[in-house]
């Protein structure tokens, strides 16, 4: 599948138990998550917040500019489907320390911005009207106009 012989280094662990994981991901140098759909993988917030770069694809939901992956930031987005793509990005990934480095360092700087805290904020920040919506107040008001 690959040019360059990249199969020594490529291990596919099948189900790990959740109390393993974190050794699992301190070993990797890149996280793959090709779904065909995912709202929102779990798998890609856990190696964003251990300091990994991921390669998805673009039916998987944490990719934005306010998400888990950031795409030319923190990681790579591709085409699902396009295995031509996939196999682009991640030997990019692999055959480039320098850019592995700094998409580990927005990961590691992104992890830590995902915190409860923060969503509580942005949620309640939208919900009052301050995260680019309208506040509930107006929706309610709109609401009673329809309904009436």
């Amino acid at each position: 599948m690959c040019s360059s012989d990249l199969s020594e280094g490529i291990r596919f662990a099948g189900f790990v138990p959740v109390t393993e994981l974190p050794a699992y991901y301190a070993a990797a140098d890149i996280l793959v998550h090709p779904a065909s759909a995912d709202p929102h993988p779990l798998a890609v917030g856990e190696a964003i917040y251990c300091g990994l770069p991921a390669v998805v694809s673009d039916r998987v939901g944490c990719v934005g500019e306010t998400d888990d992956l950031r795409v030319g930031k923190n990681g790579l987005e591709f085409p699902c489907g396009n295995v031509e793509a996939l196999q682009e990005n991640i030997e990019r990934l692999v055959a480039d320390p320098m850019l592995r480095a700094r998409m580990s360092e927005a990961s590691c700087h992104i992890g830590q911005e995902r915190t409860l805290e923060v969503s509580k904020r942005g949620f309640l920040a939208a919900v009052k009207g301050g995260g680019g919506g309208r506040a509930a107040s107006e929706r309610e008001a709109e609401a009673r106009k329809v309904s009436a």
